[in-house]
């Protein structure tokens, strides 16, 4: 189930709502006998909002929520979820340069508050060939019911969050339709 409101309230601001629930029902039978039951529930909530801030400049803002939750006839470890975001990012172009910077704070209920980000810089020294270098950190937690379900469902409270550090410089090419990238 979801709903989304897409506004572009005036030149400068353009905005997005987005609510969503999705919910999982499993029954486990065998011999018409219910074994059994669990119920998952993720509720979302999302708005984002892209500011121009001048010609070939925007400024990107947005707040996302996200509640899961299971209800089990069979003993989880933990039942809830939260995670609270805020996001900004910028980006921009100034002739023939680019700049994107990304800054995102995750809240989370079982791992705590996160931050992640990104800087990157490109330029077009030709009307087909771009360079670009881009270095950020990433974070992902394990998903809900991998961590939390019945350990004889392979559940394990144990799981760390996958967290990662990238550095990229690449090259670009683009022309007649034909796109090459080579990136280290």
């Amino acid at each position: 189930l979801s709903l989304a409101s897409d506004n572009q309230v005036n030149d400068m601001w353009h905005s997005q709502v987005r609510l969503a629930q999705g919910t999982d029902n499993n029954h486990a039978y065998t011999n018409g006998a219910q074994q059994y039951y669990f119920k998952t529930r993720s509720n979302q909530f999302a708005w984002q909002n892209e500011l121009k801030i001048a010609d070939e400049q925007r400024l990107n803002v947005a707040v996302e929520h996200l509640g899961q939750a299971v209800s089990s006839d069979t003993l989880y470890t933990q039942t809830r979820r939260n995670v609270n975001s805020l996001l900004g990012g910028y980006m921009a172009n100034y002739g023939a340069q680019q700049v994107q910077l990304n800054l995102r704070q995750d809240r989370y209920s079982d791992f705590g508050t996160v931050n992640t980000g990104l800087l990157g810089y490109g330029w077009q020294f030709s009307d087909i060939w771009r360079a670009t270098a881009s270095i950020g950190n990433a974070f992902k937690a394990p998903a809900f019911l991998d961590m939390y379900a019945p350990a004889a469902w392979g559940g394990n409270p144990g799981l760390r969050p996958e967290r990662a550090r990238n550095k990229e410089i690449a090259l670009h090419y683009a022309a007649a339709g034909q796109h090459m990238h080579a990136a280290y």
